[in-house]
């Protein structure tokens, strides 16, 4: 499968590269992204370029307006099993992009890490319900979001894979940890990009509402970059307004990936007064390190914060509550904050490991993939199955009504009654073996699709060799029949050479027809009734053309028909024995 993921935070975002990380194994994976954004990923293939930026408003306009236009390129050129986009750059540009493009996007794919910007226009909401109804599949973290999508959207529950987050169990130092054990502050970490949704200015009241000799216990590091447009709040003033510089640490800038790791090693707890939020990487990180969190009691926290075992759930748009939070933290004994961390540990190695993401994502989508597919592939075996049997049927309709009578007229119509009289005479033998193959096939179908293909096997052998002794038998009854025919059939004496070369034909055919029909069972189990009706479409155009031929090239014989009915069940057992499919429980036989 070849995949092409889509971010513009990479390789900032530990997710995707860890994401990816995982799925080379089982995909090869491509990634455009921003400019010189490449990282150390063993067969993974980079392309850059996507937003290069530039010196000044218009070139990095410019810039972007080159990178959208090589994403289109590489969309249209890159012969993708599965494009997956994980952020966007502006929406508003690119979303219409995947749309127009979408007839050379197999399947498209859109991790949901919110169902719209936090910061979301007024157009916002119709542009992304646009392209949730374009994507073939949505992946999102949790229930609440699939619900959300189903409610809100409209999105059918069979095109959303819950696929969890995923911890960053690589990431993770065990170190033990001195809580309880020493008279140290107890190290509160906020991490993440500043944004009012995240409710910095709640923590920053709630911190204020505790007692001061209580407060000389507790350090609180608000870490993260904010940008004005996004959050204008001065955090830095609130700070001191409420008097708190002696409490609270605020590193208003972007963190590197060393500095991150020694917050997050360095913490005590982690804090998550949110007001509101989708689904949140900052906390399953906080799990990866092994590190109870305070979070606020919203529906996507809910879901991921066992309150009680891994951390504690409350108002988080209550000041109060969530002091009342800090200081039930800040009281833990060793063993409460140890209990704590099994509980941790339990949940990133059985709901939310990393593995399970490769599963789940790689997995889910296949799967999902594989449900459409089927689905697609069975419309599609209905209806090459019903046209190929309208069609065989035409076919020998059209035989009937067009060449019968003009091989009666040529080889007469008391000759061609002993034609009636063979086939009627095969046809009374011929209800056994139906009889017979129609029994053996329920029970090769049955095993097979149970998965137990050696009895299967066994099954169609015996059937194979129960048709063989039939056939053998019909074959020596026929053949005494034939040369005693007069005994049975009143027969001019001019034609008597004529009817027994008929009979013996025929017989032939039956005997092809025998062999051939437990073969025909493999059709059934692969829903390939098409092979069948277009081998007889082919038999039933080859036995016309050879009574055609030779009825204009020689005197007429009665057992020109038996000729062309043997050669067509000749044509059409080779044929049907060679185009066996894949499942079928014949291939599996002759493999084995």
């Amino acid at each position: 499968m070849k995949v092409l993921m889509v971010d513009q935070f990479l390789p900032n975002s530990v997710y995707v590269v860890e994401l990816c990380r995982e799925l080379r194994k089982y995909a090869k994976i491509t990634i455009f992204c921003k400019k010189n954004a490449g990282t150390d990923l063993d067969g993974v293939i980079w392309k850059d370029k996507l937003y290069a930026g530039g010196k000044g408003k218009m070139a990095a306009v410019w810039e972007y307006g080159k990178g959208l236009f090589r994403l289109q390129k590489e969309i249209k050129k890159g012969s993708y099993d599965v494009v997956h986009v994980q952020s966007f750059k502006d929406a508003k540009y690119e979303i219409p992009l995947y749309c127009k493009n979408k007839k050379y996007i197999p399947r498209l794919v859109h991790t949901v890490h919110n169902l719209l910007p936090h910061e979301a226009s007024a157009g916002d909401r119709e542009l992304y319900s646009r392209f949730y109804n374009c994507c073939d599949l949505l992946v999102v973290h949790n229930e609440y979001c699939r619900q959300l999508l189903m409610k809100e959207y409209q999105i059918p529950e069979e095109k959303i894979c819950i696929t969890p987050h995923g911890s960053y169990t690589q990431i993770r130092k065990e170190e033990n940890t001195d809580f309880g054990l020493t008279d140290r502050k107890i190290r509160f970490l906020q991490f993440g990009i500043l944004r009012p949704y995240k409710g910095v200015d709640i923590l920053l009241k709630a911190l204020a509402q505790i007692p001061a000799e209580k407060r000389e216990k507790i350090q609180v590091i608000i870490a993260g970059a904010q940008h004005p447009k996004l959050d204008p709040t001065d955090y830095g003033a609130m700070i001191r307004d409420l008097g708190l510089e002696d409490t609270v640490d605020l590193l208003k800038k972007h963190i590197p990936d060393e500095e991150l790791d020694a917050l997050y090693r360095q913490a005590d707890i982690c804090l998550f007064p949110y007001r509101d939020i989708y689904g949140s990487g900052a906390l399953l990180m906080a799990y990866s390190y092994g590190k109870p969190v305070i979070t606020s009691d919203i529906p996507a926290f809910r879901e991921e914060t066992q309150n009680g075992k891994t951390g504690i759930l409350t108002d988080g748009e209550d000041p109060e509550k969530l002091k009342e939070a800090i200081l039930q933290a800040a009281d833990w004994s060793r063993k409460e904050y140890l209990d704590d961390q099994k509980e941790i540990e339990k949940l990133t190695e059985e709901k939310i490991r990393l593995e399970d993401l490769r599963k789940n994502s790689v997995g889910g989508v296949q799967e999902k993939m594989n449900n459409q597919k089927q689905e697609t592939s069975m419309k599609r075996a209905i209806m090459m199955n019903m046209f190929w049997a309208l069609f065989s049927l035409l076919i020998n309709t059209l035989m009937n009504f067009l060449i019968t009578p003009y091989v009666t007229n040529n080889i007469g119509v008391e000759a061609y009654g002993f034609v009636a009289l063979a086939n009627t005479f095969i046809s009374y033998v011929d209800v056994i073996s139906v009889s017979l193959n129609a029994y053996a096939g329920r029970f090769i179908s049955v095993a097979y699709h149970k998965g137990q293909k050696e009895e299967a096997n066994r099954y169609f052998s015996s059937t194979i060799v129960a048709d063989a002794v039939l056939g053998g038998t019909v074959f020596l009854l026929g053949i005494a029949m034939i040369l005693k025919i007069t005994w049975f059939c009143k027969i001019p004496q001019e034609l008597v050479p004529d009817v027994k070369r008929l009979f013996f034909l025929v017989l032939l055919r039956y005997i092809m027809v025998v062999m051939r029909t437990a073969f025909e069972t493999a059709a059934f189990i692969a829903d390939r009734i098409d092979i069948t009706e277009r081998l007889q479409s082919g038999a039933y155009l080859l036995q016309a053309g050879i009574l055609l031929f030779v009825c204009l090239n020689w005197f007429p014989h009665v057992w020109y028909v038996g000729l062309a009915s043997m050669s067509a069940a000749l044509f059409f057992t080779v044929g049907k024995c060679s185009c066996q499919p894949e499942t079928s429980a014949g291939s599996a036989f002759w493999a084995g």
